[in-house]
């Protein structure tokens, strides 16, 4: 059943969880956001904090509910964590922060936002943090970074969108960084600079090509589009580009393409990346889910395909059994998922992964990790009762686990029989009938069982003479 993660006084919330598996301890961790938004009593400010808890693949907590940053200030603000982990034990957080502040105003504005990292293991029932990397530093807005690792070249990579050059012309940069060290590999990278502004970035990397596909959303203005997904794939540390172009349809004044999202299968070689659609400068943030798949050269696979018809937002997809991919999404109230094959075709069967039946629960940006067969799906819901002042404003951070559960061979039983022939179609067409005193045709009969149709041929030259006879027949 769904599992409230977060434990939080009643003037905080929880927001905005990722989840991240680790391979050789079989283990997930979950990060979010928690404090006090700028919510009334309005004289508490900001004061949000990045944290986390590790829980192994049968859904047991190892580690509860652990801080991994926090500013040393009266205001402060800290959002939107992404991971992604080395699978040895080393996890690589990047969020959202704020300058923080010691005096009114208690807000810390959208102007004043960087990014910042620091890598995470687990030690004991505790969490081992090193030290704060300041990804970006840039003026103006970095927001909403995403991290993906190379584990042929064991760097982790993340990027991230920036307003360095104006609010009115957002760009994608990255970084990369040594998974053991945490020293910056390379300069900084530009993924995309046009002209438009090029927001909310999702990367995959292909182990196999030794390649990172990373997708964004374009639009005309940042915050009311026209929006259209793009992406660009390049070699592993960024000094050329194997592919890049449009990958949705192109936005208009009354649909937009938003929130897109990118996986890379290694039995395939295959992409797919996925986004919904919606009109964002009508505050309508709620589409279909749409699907494309692409080989690791750009080429297309399988075109603009209809995931879940309806009114849902933010995607995130992870690899599954039998070379699929498993994608979710939410309607602002229940999260659901459904499987999607390489080719394209998507299983009809519709998964509701929250389980809980609160009409108040609002659930939202759900985000999966996937290991040991098992998936961990993470997401916000407002299903906890709160005092007035804080109730239907302040989040909890809910889990469930889930596996296809596929019988071996111990828990079927069978019988192999002897090989059986059975006719099902025949054509059969009999010897002459010349009796030696034949005078004439009066009567036709037969002695026969099952589903039989008899036509009477002329002998002389084969054709019909009467067709489809029911014995006995004048």
């Amino acid at each position: 059943d769904d599992e409230k993660v977060t434990n939080h006084a009643n003037n905080e919330g929880t927001w905005d969880p990722d989840v991240c598996f680790d391979d050789k301890y079989d283990e997930f961790i979950v990060a979010w956001e928690e404090g006090q938004a700028y919510y009334p009593p309005w004289s508490y400010g900001f004061k949000q904090e990045i944290r986390a808890s590790i829980y192994d693949s049968s859904g047991t907590k190892q580690v509860d509910d652990k801080l991994i940053y926090q500013d040393s200030y009266t205001y402060y603000r800290n959002e939107d964590p992404s991971i992604a982990s080395n699978d040895d034990n080393k996890w690589f957080v990047a969020w959202e922060h704020f300058e923080p502040k010691n005096t009114p105003p208690y807000d810390p504005g959208a102007n004043t936002m960087n990014i910042k990292a620091r890598s995470v293991s687990k030690s004991g029932s505790d969490l081992s943090l090193g030290s704060i990397i300041d990804v970006c530093t840039e003026t103006n807005c970095q927001a909403d970074p995403n991290v993906e690792y190379d584990s042929v070249n064991d760097r982790f990579f993340v990027c991230w969108e920036d307003a360095r050059e104006g609010t009115d012309d957002y760009n994608i940069y990255g970084k990369l960084y040594n998974a053991n060290t945490g020293a910056q590999y390379g300069p900084e990278i530009t993924v995309a600079d046009g002209s438009s502004n090029e927001l909310e970035p999702w990367v995959a990397f292909d182990s196999i090509n030794e390649q990172f596909f990373v997708v964004w959303e374009e639009g005309v203005t940042a915050n009311n589009g026209p929006f259209t997904i793009y992406g660009e794939i390049f070699n592993s540390d960024f000094s050329s580009s194997v592919w890049s172009g449009q990958i949705s349809s192109s936005g208009t004044d009354d649909t937009d393409y938003n929130f897109p999202t990118v996986c890379f299968d290694e039995n395939t070689e295959l992409y797919l990346v996925t986004w919904n659609d919606g009109d964002i400068s009508d505050d309508d943030f709620w589409g279909n889910i749409h699907g494309k798949i692409y080989d690791y050269d750009g080429d297309v696979i399988a075109d603009d395909f209809t995931i879940s018809s309806g009114n849902f937002v933010r995607t995130d997809i992870i690899t599954y059994e039998f070379d699929a991919y498993f994608v979710s999404y939410d309607d602002n109230s229940d999260i659901y998922g459904k499987l999607v094959s390489g080719d394209g075709n998507v299983l009809s069967n519709e998964i509701k992964l929250s389980i809980s039946t609160d009409p108040d629960m609002e659930a939202d940006w759900a985000n999966l990790g996937y290991g040991d067969g098992k998936i961990l799906v993470a997401w916000e819901d407002l299903r906890v009762d709160y005092p007035a002042q804080y109730d239907d404003v302040y989040p909890d951070v809910f889990i469930n686990i889930w596996n296809l559960d596929i019988p071996d061979e111990a828990e079927v039983s069978y019988v192999v029989q002897s090989e059986k022939d059975l006719i099902l179609s025949a054509h059969v067409t009999s010897i002459e009938i010349d009796p030696s005193d034949l005078k004439e045709w009066d009567e036709f009969d037969a002695s026969f069982s099952g589903s039989i149709t008899f036509d009477i041929l002329d002998g002389s030259t084969g054709n019909i003479v009467l067709s489809g006879v029911s014995p006995p027949a004048d």
